[in-house]
C-alpha cells in the first residue's frame, strides 16, 4: 500500500525564537492545499477525487504538518499520479527547470510557499515520500523568472465557475473550462461582485483582458470586465413545458399567420 503523505516543515525566525507567524503558517498550508487540489481535480478529469486530512501536528521548533490524500468513495484514484506529478514539478524548479506542461498557477502557489523565506520564516521544506525540497528564495526567484513574461489580449472563456475569494476585497475566483488551460484565475471588479458569488458552481462566460505566460497556448488569468452566467441544464424547460405554447401549429395553419399571431403577442 502506497503512502499518500506530504510533509510541510516550517522554522521561524531566529528573533521570534523559532517559532512560526501564524501568516505564513497558514499561507503556506493554503497554498500547498491549493496546488494538490489542481492537480487531483486535473487527474480526475475535472472531478474531485481526493480528500486532504491533517495526520500529524507539531509546534515544536520546526512546526511540522503532515497531511494524507485519501480517495474519494467512487471517485478514480489519482493519488500517485497527482504526488508524481507535484514531485518531478518541484524536483524539476529546484534543478532550475520549469516543465513546459506546468499549470503556471501552480506555479505561482509553489512560489507563495517559498516567498517568505529568509524574510518571515527561516526555512521551508517539502517532503514527498523519499523526496525533499528546500523551498528557498531561489527556487522562489526562478519561479518568479518563469512568470515574468506576460502577454495580454482581450477574449473570452467558458467553464465552471469555483474557488471564490472576497475576502479584504480580494475579488478572485477560479475558472473551469471545458477544454484548454485546467484553470484559469479571474479578477473581478467590485461592480461584479454579486453576479459572481451568485455564479459559484455555474457555468460561466467570462469576458477581458487575458494574461498569457511566454510561449503558452491559453490564458492563467483574466481581469474580468463582462461576466455571463449560463442556466443549469436541469432549469432548462423541456418539451413538455413547451407543448401548447403555439397551438395553431399542425393545424393547418400557415406558419406566416402563426409567426404574425406571436408577435402580436409580444406587444
Amino acid at each position: 500500500m502506497e503512502n499518500h503523505h506530504i510533509k510541510l516543515v516550517i522554522e521561524g525566525l531566529e528573533s521570534d525564537e523559532g517559532h512560526v507567524r501564524l501568516e505564513y503558517f497558514l499561507k503556506a498550508l493554503k497554498n500547498l492545499y491549493s496546488s494538490l487540489s489542481k492537480l487531483d481535480y486535473k487527474e480526475a478529469g475535472g472531478k474531485r477525487a481526493s480528500d486532504f486530512v491533517v495526520v500529524g501536528l507539531s509546534h515544536n521548533s520546526p512546526a511540522t504538518v503532515e497531511l494524507e490524500a485519501r480517495q474519494i468513495k467512487n471517485r478514480p484514484d489519482v493519488r500517485a499520479l497527482v504526488f508524481n506529478k507535484f514531485n518531478s514539478t518541484v524536483s524539476s524548479i529546484q534543478k532550475g527547470i520549469i516543465p513546459d506542461d506546468v499549470d503556471y498557477s501552480i506555479l505561482q502557489d509553489l512560489r507563495e510557499i517559498a516567498a517568505p523565506v529568509g524574510r518571515g520564516v527561516t526555512t521551508t521544506q517539502l517532503f514527498v515520500g523519499n523526496e525533499h525540497v528546500d523551498m528557498t528564495e531561489v527556487f522562489a526567484k526562478r519561479i518568479d523568472v518563469a512568470l515574468a513574461d506576460v502577454e495580454y489580449c482581450h477574449g473570452s472563456v467558458e467553464g465552471r465557475l469555483e474557488q471564490i475569494n472576497i475576502h479584504a476585497g480580494a475579488n478572485v475566483f477560479t475558472v473551469y473550462p471545458e477544454f484548454g488551460a485546467s484553470s484559469i484565475t479571474c479578477h473581478f471588479p467590485r461592480d461584479l461582485r454579486e453576479d459572481a458569488i451568485a455564479a459559484v458552481n455555474r457555468r460561466v462566460s467570462v469576458y477581458g483582458n487575458m494574461k498569457y505566460r511566454k510561449n503558452a497556448p491559453f490564458p492563467h488569468h483574466i481581469d474580468i470586465e463582462h461576466l455571463e452566467i449560463y442556466q443549469d441544464a436541469d432549469s432548462l424547460p423541456s418539451f413538455d413545458d413547451l407543448r401548447g405554447i403555439a397551438p395553431s401549429i399542425g393545424d393547418g395553419t400557415p406558419s406566416e399567420e402563426i409567426i404574425r399571431e406571436l408577435r402580436n403577442g409580444w406587444q
